[in-house]
């Protein structure tokens, strides 16, 4: 008899288990948890008057989730390294995808940020944010690559700097501000020298001020008109006019008559009455109906666990061998740390709307493939190349 076959049975158990001890079960329960909590959230918004309106929202997202947990499965157990051949294909397709939505894109609420794919709707910009991860981590892994110098500099901003504009013209200014902490972040994971990070904060703050001065007084404006009264609006919302300052105050009504556990499902009156319109109390002030629903207990939790998320990414990253996957840890690690740092400071009135939504809670088909990628991707690295 051959004991091939017997071998590789009592082999297979082995693996398995192998498998399991090394799966990185925290970042996939979190990831379950504020899935679930999108999902409740975004088919309560679909109340009105304590009658379910409108569900579909939560069938396009259940739809999206559907499409992108086989992704994040496939990149969970698909060895990292190899994206490193990826990068400059992937990093040039996001471009000619931002070049193309200028064009051919789909315009809504007066921005073309959306190419039309016939069933949905997608967004290039968010897979911009993954191909900058993935550029800076196979750039800073060049052999004798050093950080402080100049030229080492210049192609990173010059790789930040062209995304950043493409998105900023759509125009998607929250989406484009999100690619500045993201290289910001890299480039200090890879060492960079106290003295570079003084003089870069000094050219920063020396350009914010030239753009803030030719905004103020109307030299040659960037921003659109709706981007400065967001951002008078923010300055002194009481001197503005109530309309747009108004999904902000619903929101913060929101967040402050939620109490310890909260309305219940359903039973919010910002967005049940109308307050706060559907399209946004599903996106960008989701984090509003979650506290006036489920109260300071699910709202503070549901931070705990974006905050163990980024931190496990970061611990990942420093306890991670392999140069490249721990680039990438720090990358993704930011990339959801930013969003929901900027995401809740806007729904409690601690920064100017900016539409930027929250990872895997927000609405949005191209959003959650990006998240859910990301995490792939950070769950790779945990699996396949960490010290513990």
């Amino acid at each position: 008899m051959r004991r091939t076959p017997i071998a590789t049975i009592k082999r297979a158990p082995s693996k398995l288990k192998e498998y399991i001890f090394k799966f990185d079960f925290l970042l996939f329960f979190s990831m379950l948890f504020l899935l679930g909590v999108g999902l409740i959230f975004i088919y309560s918004t679909g109340f009105q008057n304590e009658v379910v309106v409108d569900s579909s929202f939560f069938y396009k997202q259940l739809f999206w989730i559907t499409i992108s947990l086989p992704l994040y499965l496939v990149l969970s157990n698909f060895d990292y390294r190899y994206l490193k051949s990826l990068a400059v294909p992937l990093y040039l397709l996001s471009l000619l995808l931002l070049i193309a939505v200028l064009f051919i894109g789909v315009k809504i609420y007066g921005a073309k940020r959306w190419l039309d794919l016939g069933f949905s709707n997608f967004q290039p910009s968010e897979l911009m944010k993954l191909s900058l991860i993935l550029i800076l981590s196979t750039f800073f892994c060049r052999r004798n690559f050093d950080i402080n110098r100049f030229e080492n500099l210049f192609v990173i901003g010059l790789l930040t700097l062209i995304p950043f504009i493409l998105i900023f013209v759509e125009p998607d200014f929250g989406s484009a501000l999100i690619l500045l902490p993201l290289a910001f972040g890299m480039i200090f994971a890879a060492g960079i020298k106290k003295k570079y990070i003084l003089i870069g904060v000094g050219i920063f703050a020396f350009f914010a001020t030239l753009l803030t001065l030719n905004e103020v007084f109307e030299i040659k404006p960037l921003l659109k008109n709706y981007h400065r009264n967001r951002i008078m609006a923010f300055i002194d919302a009481d001197k503005a006019p109530k309309d747009l300052t108004h999904q902000s105050r619903q929101a913060a009504i929101a967040v402050a008559t939620g109490g310890l556990s909260g309305k219940g499902l359903g039973n919010g009156t910002q967005h049940t009455l109308g307050f706060l319109p559907r399209t946004a109390a599903n996106n960008d002030f989701i984090f509003s109906v979650i506290a006036e629903e489920g109260g300071f207990l699910l709202a503070m939790g549901t931070v705990l666990v974006f905050l163990i998320l980024s931190c496990r990414l970061f611990y990942i990253a420093y306890i991670c061998d392999d140069p490249f996957g721990r680039f990438l840890s720090v990358g993704i690690g930011i990339f959801f740390f930013v969003h929901v740092f900027i995401n809740i400071c806007v729904n409690i009135g601690l920064a100017p709307v900016t539409g930027l939504p929250l990872p895997f809670i927000s609405y949005g088909g191209s959003f959650i493939l990006s998240c859910m990628c990301a995490l792939g991707i950070g769950q790779s690295v945990s699996y396949f190349n960490c010290k513990e």
